[in-house]
Protein backbone atom coordinates (compact mmCIF):
# COMPACT_ATOMS: atom_id res chain seq x y z
CA UNK A 1 0.00 0.00 0.00
CA UNK A 2 1.24 3.50 -0.83
CA UNK A 3 2.59 5.16 2.35
CA UNK A 4 0.59 8.36 1.79
CA UNK A 5 -2.65 6.41 1.38
CA UNK A 6 -1.79 4.34 4.45
CA UNK A 7 -1.19 7.52 6.47
CA UNK A 8 -4.55 8.89 5.36
CA UNK A 9 -6.20 5.61 6.30
CA UNK A 10 -4.62 5.70 9.76
CA UNK A 11 -5.79 9.28 10.31
CA UNK A 12 -9.32 8.35 9.31
CA UNK A 13 -9.23 5.31 11.62
CA UNK A 14 -8.13 7.50 14.51
CA UNK A 15 -10.97 9.93 13.88
CA UNK A 16 -13.76 7.47 13.10
CA UNK A 17 -13.35 4.22 15.07
CA UNK A 18 -16.29 2.50 13.40
CA UNK A 19 -15.13 -1.07 12.77
CA UNK A 20 -17.22 -1.69 9.65
CA UNK A 21 -16.09 1.56 8.03
CA UNK A 22 -12.49 0.70 8.90
CA UNK A 23 -12.72 -2.66 7.17
CA UNK A 24 -14.43 -1.20 4.07
CA UNK A 25 -11.91 1.64 3.85
CA UNK A 26 -8.95 -0.67 4.42
CA UNK A 27 -10.14 -3.03 1.68
CA UNK A 28 -10.71 -0.14 -0.69
CA UNK A 29 -7.25 1.30 -0.07
CA UNK A 30 -5.58 -2.10 -0.12
CA UNK A 31 -6.97 -2.69 -3.62
CA UNK A 32 -5.00 0.29 -4.89
CA UNK A 33 -1.67 -1.42 -4.43
CA UNK A 34 0.86 0.72 -6.26
CA UNK A 35 -0.97 3.87 -7.35
CA UNK A 36 1.70 5.06 -9.76
CA UNK A 37 -0.59 4.09 -12.62
CA UNK A 38 -3.61 6.36 -12.12
CA UNK A 39 -5.63 4.48 -14.72
CA UNK A 40 -5.93 1.61 -12.22
CA UNK A 41 -7.83 3.70 -9.71
CA UNK A 42 -11.58 3.27 -9.62
CA UNK A 43 -13.40 6.58 -9.19
CA UNK A 44 -16.15 4.88 -7.20
CA UNK A 45 -13.52 3.86 -4.64
CA UNK A 46 -12.31 7.45 -4.41
CA UNK A 47 -15.91 8.54 -3.82
CA UNK A 48 -16.20 5.97 -1.05
CA UNK A 49 -13.06 7.25 0.65
CA UNK A 50 -14.17 10.88 0.27
CA UNK A 51 -17.60 10.02 1.69
CA UNK A 52 -15.96 8.39 4.69
CA UNK A 53 -13.89 11.52 5.24
CA UNK A 54 -16.89 13.83 4.85
CA UNK A 55 -19.02 11.71 7.18
CA UNK A 56 -16.60 11.87 10.09
CA UNK A 57 -18.46 12.66 13.29
CA UNK A 58 -18.38 16.34 14.22
CA UNK A 59 -15.64 17.28 16.66
CA UNK A 60 -13.46 20.31 17.30
CA UNK A 61 -11.99 21.43 14.02
CA UNK A 62 -13.71 18.75 11.95
CA UNK A 63 -13.91 20.70 8.71
CA UNK A 64 -10.22 21.60 8.94
CA UNK A 65 -9.30 17.96 9.51
CA UNK A 66 -11.53 16.84 6.65
CA UNK A 67 -9.88 19.36 4.33
CA UNK A 68 -6.39 18.20 5.31
CA UNK A 69 -7.34 14.57 4.74
CA UNK A 70 -8.82 15.38 1.32
CA UNK A 71 -5.73 17.41 0.38
CA UNK A 72 -3.51 14.49 1.41
CA UNK A 73 -5.60 12.16 -0.68
CA UNK A 74 -5.44 14.51 -3.69
CA UNK A 75 -1.65 14.71 -3.39
CA UNK A 76 -1.58 10.92 -3.67
CA UNK A 77 -4.34 10.55 -6.25
CA UNK A 78 -4.96 13.82 -8.13
CA UNK A 79 -8.52 13.19 -9.25
CA UNK A 80 -11.38 15.63 -9.81
CA UNK A 81 -13.74 13.61 -7.62
CA UNK A 82 -11.67 14.54 -4.55
CA UNK A 83 -11.96 18.23 -5.41
CA UNK A 84 -15.75 17.88 -5.51
CA UNK A 85 -15.74 16.88 -1.84
CA UNK A 86 -13.33 19.66 -0.94
CA UNK A 87 -15.71 22.14 -2.59
CA UNK A 88 -18.80 20.71 -0.86
CA UNK A 89 -17.36 21.59 2.54
CA UNK A 90 -16.02 25.02 1.57
CA UNK A 91 -18.66 27.09 3.40
CA UNK A 92 -17.95 25.28 6.67
CA UNK A 93 -14.20 26.01 6.53
CA UNK A 94 -12.63 28.54 8.86
CA UNK A 95 -10.88 31.53 7.30
CA UNK A 96 -7.50 29.88 7.78
CA UNK A 97 -8.79 26.68 6.14
CA UNK A 98 -10.13 28.69 3.20
CA UNK A 99 -6.71 30.31 2.79
CA UNK A 100 -5.11 26.87 2.88
CA UNK A 101 -7.68 25.61 0.32
CA UNK A 102 -6.80 28.36 -2.17
CA UNK A 103 -3.07 28.10 -1.49
CA UNK A 104 -3.29 24.44 -2.49
CA UNK A 105 -5.37 25.22 -5.61
CA UNK A 106 -2.80 27.84 -6.70
CA UNK A 107 0.04 25.40 -6.01
CA UNK A 108 -1.63 22.61 -7.98
CA UNK A 109 -2.10 25.02 -10.88
CA UNK A 110 1.71 25.03 -11.15
CA UNK A 111 2.39 21.33 -10.48
CA UNK A 112 2.00 19.92 -13.98
CA UNK A 113 -1.02 18.60 -15.84
CA UNK A 114 -1.66 15.67 -13.52
CA UNK A 115 -2.50 18.13 -10.73
CA UNK A 116 -3.61 21.18 -12.69
CA UNK A 117 -6.11 19.60 -15.09
CA UNK A 118 -8.55 18.46 -12.35
CA UNK A 119 -8.18 21.87 -10.65
CA UNK A 120 -8.92 23.74 -13.90
CA UNK A 121 -11.98 21.54 -14.42
CA UNK A 122 -13.09 22.18 -10.83
CA UNK A 123 -12.75 25.92 -11.31
CA UNK A 124 -14.73 25.83 -14.52
CA UNK A 125 -17.49 23.47 -13.32
CA UNK A 126 -17.69 24.05 -9.56
CA UNK A 127 -16.58 27.64 -9.03
CA UNK A 128 -17.12 29.73 -12.15
CA UNK A 129 -20.76 28.67 -12.55
CA UNK A 130 -22.50 31.27 -10.37
CA UNK A 131 -21.64 34.89 -9.70
CA UNK A 132 -20.86 34.66 -5.98
CA UNK A 133 -18.62 31.60 -6.11
CA UNK A 134 -16.99 32.88 -9.31
CA UNK A 135 -16.07 36.13 -7.56
CA UNK A 136 -14.56 34.23 -4.65
CA UNK A 137 -12.64 31.78 -6.81
CA UNK A 138 -11.44 34.40 -9.26
CA UNK A 139 -10.14 36.64 -6.47
CA UNK A 140 -8.33 33.74 -4.82
CA UNK A 141 -6.96 31.93 -7.86
CA UNK A 142 -5.59 35.15 -9.35
CA UNK A 143 -3.86 36.25 -6.14
CA UNK A 144 -0.14 36.88 -6.42
CA UNK A 145 2.51 35.49 -6.65
CA UNK A 146 2.13 34.34 -10.21
CA UNK A 147 3.99 31.63 -12.02
CA UNK A 148 4.04 31.38 -15.79
CA UNK A 149 2.34 28.00 -15.81
CA UNK A 150 -0.29 29.23 -13.33
CA UNK A 151 -1.13 32.14 -15.64
CA UNK A 152 -1.44 29.85 -18.64
CA UNK A 153 -3.69 27.51 -16.66
CA UNK A 154 -5.90 30.36 -15.46
CA UNK A 155 -6.28 31.59 -19.02
CA UNK A 156 -7.17 28.10 -20.22
CA UNK A 157 -10.19 27.87 -17.89
CA UNK A 158 -11.39 31.46 -17.69
CA UNK A 159 -14.16 31.25 -20.31
CA UNK A 160 -17.00 31.66 -17.76
CA UNK A 161 -15.37 34.78 -16.26
CA UNK A 162 -16.62 38.21 -17.34
CA UNK A 163 -14.47 39.98 -19.92
CA UNK A 164 -13.78 42.97 -17.66
CA UNK A 165 -12.38 40.61 -14.99
CA UNK A 166 -10.15 38.99 -17.59
CA UNK A 167 -8.85 42.40 -18.67
CA UNK A 168 -8.13 43.29 -15.03
CA UNK A 169 -6.19 40.05 -14.69
CA UNK A 170 -4.15 40.84 -17.80
CA UNK A 171 -3.35 44.25 -16.34
CA UNK A 172 -2.33 42.59 -13.05
CA UNK A 173 0.15 40.34 -14.80
CA UNK A 174 1.52 42.95 -17.16
CA UNK A 175 4.79 42.75 -15.23
CA UNK A 176 5.32 39.39 -16.85
CA UNK A 177 6.59 40.79 -20.13
CA UNK A 178 8.06 37.44 -21.09
CA UNK A 179 4.48 36.12 -21.30
CA UNK A 180 3.50 38.72 -23.86
CA UNK A 181 3.25 36.01 -26.52
CA UNK A 182 0.15 34.61 -24.78
CA UNK A 183 -1.85 37.76 -25.51
CA UNK A 184 -0.59 38.38 -29.06
CA UNK A 185 -3.05 36.77 -31.39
Amino acid sequence: MNNKIQNITEKIYALQPDFIKKIRLYNTLENYGNIDNLSEIDTSELHEICNLINNLKPFGKASQTKLKLLVSLYKSVPDYSILIYMRQNYNSYSQSSKKFYWRMYRKWMTDGQTFSNPVKYSLECDWFTDKQSAETAWKEITAKPFHEIQIKNIISCWAPIAEDERKNFINKISEFKKLKFIFNK
